[in-house]
């Protein structure tokens, strides 16, 4: 009977101490949440009060007291006591919640971009008040509209994240020239992401209130006025360029129904003539003025000038506002960014002895030292290479540890190569080797280049109508500059529209990203050959 007495009597304390525990637990949580809610009323003092009654030991302490030190703008504080608590699944909803509150404040006024949106979306997945969901939309909105579109670019490619890119994706969809068809876009990519309904509710007004470079919406079109064209049309080899470009840029009028008139000049290559040229064009009435093709033309003493510029007519010094040409600058920056998203430090260049392949090494490595100071072996073989040199080329070449390999070749000198080179090793190249004179793809199979996305995207519905205007011209060279004829005619109108605001233009030479200064910057895409023909790259 003793021992049955002492079962029951151990029984009781045991329940006893079960009950005893989970009431501490609670009145824990109850203090915190508290706590919590008189440190968002901005009650500090009264809120370290609570923080005294929770026991020193408890997640909830440490917790609490980085939500203090957030508040209070203690940065290092709040990183030495939250971030240790991100993998403490016992938490309940709202204490998480406050940490990941915390951490991406923190993160926000440490210039921390990334990481305060990475914080803000998890911040996201323990709310259930469709109020306060929408009150981190807005907060989340505000810390994406403030940035830059080279910012925003930047923080894309550090996440494979879907609900981050996401609304990377909404933040650069808002600076584009057209921002309510941009949004209509990423409505359909995006059919379920949590910004959905935020998204569907933006307007041009809305966007604009919201951030401190505001998009503005900028419709494709122009006033009535003359298109002059100051460009070589007379010369032997500029002047098929100059020819193309006009019949891109005709090309996107009659596409827009606009009837501006187009006229010729043909520049012969020098200061002088240019001038003489663009005060004949200003003269005759020229509302907007493209041109020169060459840097000379404009400041012989101006090596970053990249041809073509365009100018304001009304101007009556430095009428350059923006340089939208095409660049090896922003092949290079291309290139750079796809070895830098595979974690790639090790690159040899394979080049000819060319003025072009010497240029695209020159590009490439001032673009490879802002971002990594691993050094560049650079393969310089001669322009008639002969099949000893190719032998010694594959040895040379297994000798490095390359994990990539970059070509400044041409198209019919990189065929010439391809069957010396290590398949194991992934190779790539500049957007001269997509101009294949009548080879098959297959003959660079599984080579990746840089190049507009007017050669290399052949699912885009909206490059039809341009891709028939170019159908008769004879080379890739050529439908480059059709491309950019097209896409200075969306520059003009953000020229005349929207000066000194940031924006995002899609086009057929790639993605334009103006600064407020009117500069341009484009991005590049990478494709790759097939067996039978190009596909966009999404490695």
């Amino acid at each position: 009977m003793p021992r049955v007495f002492l079962q029951i009597a151990l029984l009781i304390l045991s329940f006893g101490g079960i009950s005893l525990h989970s009431v501490a637990a609670s009145n824990v949580e109850e203090t915190f949440l508290q706590g919590q809610h008189q440190l968002e009323q901005g009650n500090i003092a009264q809120a370290h009060v609570s923080l005294a009654r929770l026991p020193s030991q408890s997640p909830y302490a440490k917790l609490f007291a980085g939500n203090i030190a957030a508040k209070q703008g203690d940065i290092d504080q709040t990183f030495l006591l939250l971030l240790p608590l991100q993998s403490n699944t016992q938490l309940i909803r709202p204490a998480a919640a406050s940490l990941h509150a915390s951490l991406g404040s923190a993160y926000e006024k440490q210039g921390a971009h990334f990481n305060a949106l990475d914080q803000k979306t998890r911040y996201e997945t323990f709310l259930d008040d469709p109020a306060a969901i929408e009150r981190n939309h807005a907060d989340i909105w505000r810390l994406l509209a403030a940035l830059s579109i080279e910012d925003l670019i930047a923080l894309r490619g550090e996440s494979t994240d879907t609900i981050i890119q996401g609304w990377i994706d909404l933040g650069l969809a808002a600076k584009q020239q057209n921002v309510s068809a941009s949004v209509n876009v990423w409505v359909n990519s995006y059919a379920d992401h949590p910004a959905l309904t935020f998204a569907n509710s933006m307007t041009i007004e809305e966007t604009a209130e919201t951030s401190t470079t505001p998009p503005v919406a900028v419709p494709v079109f122009l006033q009535d006025g003359i298109i002059a064209l100051i460009l070589p049309f007379d010369d032997v080899t500029e002047g098929a360029k100059a020819e193309a470009f006009k019949s891109g840029l005709q090309a996107a009028l009659a596409v827009k129904s606009l009837p501006n008139e187009i006229r010729t000049y043909s520049a012969l290559g020098d200061q002088e003539s240019f001038a003489d040229l663009y005060a004949l064009a200003k003269d005759e009435g020229a509302a907007y003025i493209i041109g020169p093709m060459t840097q000379a033309e404009l400041n012989p003493n101006n090596n970053n000038v990249q041809a073509l510029t365009l100018l304001d007519s009304a101007a009556a010094s430095s009428p350059y506002l923006q340089h939208g040409g095409l660049s090896l600058t922003d092949e290079a920056a291309a290139i750079v960014n796809y070895a830098s998203r595979n974690a790639i430090q090790h690159i040899s260049i394979l080049a000819s002895d060319s003025p072009q392949a010497q240029m695209q090494v020159a590009a490439f490595v001032a673009a490879w030292k802002t971002k990594s100071d691993q050094a560049v072996n650079i393969i310089t073989v001669p322009t008639d290479v002969k099949f000893r040199t190719l032998l010694e080329l594959k040895d040379t070449l297994a000798a490095q540890p390359n994990e990539i390999l970059l070509l400044a070749l041409s198209a019919q000198e990189a065929i010439k190569v391809k069957p010396y080179l290590d398949i194991s090793i992934p190779t790539v190249g500049f957007s001269s080797l997509n101009n294949l004179q009548g080879e098959k793809p297959v003959a660079l199979h599984a080579v990746r280049f840089v190049d507009i996305p007017f050669l290399t995207d052949y699912t885009n519905a909206d490059f039809s109508t341009y891709r028939d205007a170019s159908a008769a011209l004879g080379s890739n060279e050529l439908k480059r500059w059709f491309a950019l004829g097209a896409d200075y005619l969306a520059l003009l109108a953000a020229k005349s529209n929207s000066p000194g605001n940031e924006m995002m233009i899609t086009g057929l030479t790639g993605s334009l990203v103006i600064d407020k200064n009117g500069q341009v910057k484009r991005q590049l895409p990478l494709a790759r050959f097939t067996h039978d023909s190009v596909v966009l790259d999404h490695h």
